[in-house]
């Protein structure tokens, strides 16, 4: 008991590993009278990996094993004057406190009454209300991009997020998959993700760290309501992914998505006349797990890979003329039928005060009639013409619809890539070990619809605004966690953990100064200002632009130490 207040007084200060990530087998053994059956000799076995963990009856009967990997178990019960008891297929889930009670036989110990398990109807000893996502449902059920979020979004008490918010998914100028969870009708920032147990937040905008591929997840943990103190900071839900442990067996898998337009239907609204908006998406990787030393280490990794080009909405914009655009400053075909007319600088009214399609000459040299004059055939002279003005206009595309009209798009691009590796290793049934590292990082491209032009030999974007720009995201996240089992009826783990994300946005041009090389000085005077300025010609689609909260970088490195005790004594479990 002195151990265990020892304990209890180094761990009190650090916030506890999830217990949703591991699983406990709780029963009783009774004789055939129904009395209690102390000091029986119970062995939990996963048939997976052969590791067993041996513990025994209290004096009034029971024994639970906690800290259990989801899986297949096998339980024996021995008990002197008794045949053994042989309970198999016993199926737990991470969260799982599943019940295996046990009616001594009376005979040979070397005499052996085989039980085989159905799974439970209801969990009736665990009082958190959840569910699971299972390794079958992860691994078979169909998902586009292999995005185990649209899994938690399906379970009870929980939905898809608002489809506007942030971490959304379907914004144009999203950066990430969505990871949206609205559990009980609460915020999708409010969830606590982790990962065995772990956090696995990120805190800017309440999106997930790292993003585990589907191959190394052996099931999701969601708790919805009353879950235990180690996850009360949760104000939605808490979502725990449990990544996948090797086994003895070598498991192995390499695999292809992909989704392309020239597979999808027409737009039914405008059928074939109308194009099909690009689409390549390609998910591919694989995975392989197995032993290292057999019943003794055991690994897990994965690689996964995804690339995306997209067209986007198209947008209809107003630019020059083809022929304005060949001759800057020529705007001879906008001349209306009636001509253009002298007109009396001082009438006041700005609707009969000028010909809509005609140039006049703004010099302030004809004070003396008080005159303002068309400018001859409509063709603004060179040295009116200010050099960054017409580098300005050169970054117009002609037009591709009507005389001024542009319809455009242009494809956003998406790159993924995950490593996942997981390592266990058992140096005894009184000690074990764990250690993983997750890789996850994404570049995000959002254009506008303007296309790049050449001004000046210099590439230059020049539609800016919100949600345009490159986003790149590292994410990265490694545990280790270390469990003892001091008695049969007390354990210990211990989790140590290191998260890093690395969250940037830029906005189109940035770094480029692209208006230093238009030959306008004093504008890109750092690379806060390296982008290019606005510009709101009147009748035309504006150039330039400022995105809100971008350039945007972010950093955030999250150290965790961990741990738990767990020690039974008769009926109570701590």
């Amino acid at each position: 008991m002195a151990l265990l207040l020892a304990a209890i007084v180094v761990f009190s200060g650090m916030k506890a590993i999830a217990q949703d990530t591991t699983a406990t087998i709780v029963g009783s053994v009774s004789d055939p009278s129904g009395a209690a059956v102390g000091n029986a000799d119970v062995t939990v076995t996963n048939t997976q990996t052969n590791i067993a963990v041996d513990t025994k009856t209290t004096e009034s009967g029971a024994y639970t094993v906690p800290n259990l990997i989801p899986g297949t178990y096998s339980i024996s019960i021995k008990v002197q004057g008794f045949q053994t008891i042989s309970i198999q297929n016993v199926t737990v889930a991470a969260g799982d406190r599943r019940r295996a009670d046990a009616a001594l036989v009376v005979g040979a110990v070397n005499e052996t009454v085989e039980i085989t398990t159905a799974a439970p109807i209801l969990q009736t000893d665990a009082s958190s209300v959840g569910g699971n996502v299972t390794e079958r449902a992860v691994q078979d059920l169909p998902l586009n991009g292999r995005n185990f979020i649209n899994l938690v979004q399906v379970m009870p008490g929980a939905t898809e997020g608002a489809p506007n918010s942030i971490n959304s998914g379907n914004r144009p100028d999203d950066r990430r998959p969505s990871s949206s969870i609205s559990i009980n009708g609460q915020s999708e920032v409010l969830n606590d993700q982790l990962v065995d147990g772990l956090d696995n937040n990120e805190r800017v905008i309440g999106t997930i760290g790292v993003r585990p591929s589907i191959d190394s997840i052996q099931e999701v943990r969601i708790l919805t309501n009353s879950f235990s103190s180690d996850g009360g900071r949760a104000g939605g839900g808490l979502i725990n992914v449990i990544t996948k442990s090797g086994t003895n067996n070598i498991h192995g898998s390499l695999y292809e998505f992909f989704r392309n337009d020239k597979l999808n239907a027409y737009a039914y609204q405008f059928g074939a006349q109308a194009a099909k908006p690009r689409l390549r998406q390609n998910q591919f990787g694989g995975s392989l797990g197995g032993p290292i030393f057999k019943d003794k280490a055991f690994f897990h990794g994965d690689a996964e890979f995804f690339r995306l080009i997209k067209g986007g909405l198209p947008s209809n914009l107003t630019v020059p003329s083809a022929y304005e655009l060949a001759h800057p400053g020529d705007f001879s075909d906008a001349i209306p039928a009636t001509g253009c007319a002298t007109i009396a600088a001082s009438v006041v009214d700005p609707t009969q005060s000028h010909t809509t399609g005609c140039v006049y000459d703004p010099n302030p040299a004809h004070t003396a009639d008080y005159l303002r004059k068309p400018i001859a055939g409509n063709i603004i002279p060179s040295s009116y013409i200010d050099p960054v003005g017409l580098a300005y206009f050169k970054l117009y595309p002609a037009p591709n619809t009507g005389k001024n009209g542009y319809v455009g798009t242009r494809n956003q691009q998406q790159y993924s890539t995950v490593y996942d590796v997981r390592v266990d290793y058992h140096f005894d049934t009184n000690n074990q070990i764990f250690a993983k590292y997750i890789v996850n990082d994404i570049f995000t491209f959002s254009p506008g619809a303007l296309p790049i032009s050449s001004v000046n030999g210099f590439a230059i974007d020049p539609q800016t605004g919100n949600g345009f720009g490159s986003a790149p995201q590292i994410a990265r996240n490694t545990a280790v966690i270390y469990t003892h089992t001091f008695t049969s009826n007390m354990l210990m783990n211990i989790g140590a953990a290191w998260t890093h994300i690395n969250n940037a946005s830029y906005p189109l041009n940035y770094g480029v100064n692209p208006n230093t090389k238009l030959g306008q000085p004093n504008v890109n005077v750092s690379q806060l200002t390296s982008g290019l300025a606005v510009a709101l010609p009147t009748g035309l689609t504006g150039l330039g632009g400022v995105s809100n909260f971008v350039p945007l970088q972010n950093k955030d490195n999250s150290y965790q130490l961990n741990g738990n005790i767990f020690y039974n004594r008769g009926n109570h479990s701590f």
